[in-house]
């Protein structure tokens, strides 16, 4: 009878520590590589474009334009932020929401910089840095 006991309370404790291991989600791995990604691949897509012509008095006028616009690091935000939302979608399979809470945070936070690496960023290092 006491064996039984111990074989019992052992089961309980066992599935008492199994269900306070977090678990962590695929999506959540993928939208850690999403967002870090950009941060160890080339940066920036330059483009530029120019347009000249002469005017009736013989000045030439033109304009050019360039375009900064990092897509990796657009794409591997977007992808973070999309994996962020999914992975909120999952907290009822969580056991630990506080843990499903933090993972959200960190890969919305860790989208929201890459995407504004891309797009604010860009043309702001280009200008001072080059």
């Amino acid at each position: 009878m006491q064996e039984e006991d111990l074989a019992a309370l052992a089961d309980e404790l066992n599935a008492d520590v199994e269900a306070m291991k977090p678990r962590l989600h695929v999506v959540d791995f993928l939208g850690l590589i999403a967002g870090a990604v950009p941060f160890v691949l080339p940066p920036m897509n330059t483009s530029t474009s120019s347009y000249s012509s002469t005017t009736g008095g013989g000045f030439e006028v033109g304009t050019k334009t360039t375009k900064h616009v990092d897509y990796i690091a657009l794409g591997g935000g977007a992808g973070a932020i999309i994996c962020a939302i999914i992975g909120i979608a999952l907290i009822g399979r969580m056991r630990v929401r506080a843990l499903r809470f933090g993972v959200f945070a960190v890969l919305l936070a860790l989208g929201v910089f890459q995407v504004i690496r891309a797009v604010l960023l860009g043309p702001l290092s280009a200008y001072f840095f080059s």
